[in-house]
C-alpha cells in the first residue's frame, strides 16, 4: 500500500509534518479459523519505508515481525500468546559545507 499523511500546524505541532510511505505486509496463517482461532499460529511481517524518494519531512524504514500462538485449553477456552518485535532505521541527511580557504 502507499500512504500519505499530513499533520497541520497547531497548538501542539510546531512545524507541518508530511509523511509519504510505502508498506508491504506479509501474513502466514496456520490457524484453524482466521476470525476465532483456537489452535495454530500466525506469522506477521510488515516493512514500511517513509520519505526518501517518496518525499516528505522525515525519512526512515521500519520493520515489524511477530508470531501469535493459539492453544485450546478446554472447550471454548483458548490460551493466546503474542510476541512482536520492531526496529526503526533513521537516515539522517546532512549537508556538507566545504570550509573556506
Amino acid at each position: 500500500t502507499i500512504g500519505y499523511v499530513q499533520f497541520i500546524r497547531g497548538q501542539y505541532i510546531k512545524n507541518d509534518i508530511e509523511n509519504r510511505s510505502f508498506r508491504v505486509i506479509g501474513r502466514f496463517d496456520r490457524s484453524n479459523n482466521p476470525l476465532y482461532p483456537s489452535k495454530g499460529y500466525v506469522l506477521n511481517t510488515e516493512i514500511i519505508s517513509v520519505g526518501g524518494i517518496l518525499g516528505g519531512n522525515r525519512t526512515y524504514q521500519k520493520i515489524d515481525t511477530g508470531i501469535q500462538n493459539y492453544f485450546s485449553i478446554i472447550k471454548r477456552w483458548v490460551l493466546a500468546s503474542r510476541v512482536k518485535y520492531g526496529m526503526i532505521s533513521v537516515i539522517i541527511h546532512e549537508k556538507i559545507i566545504p570550509a573556506k580557504t
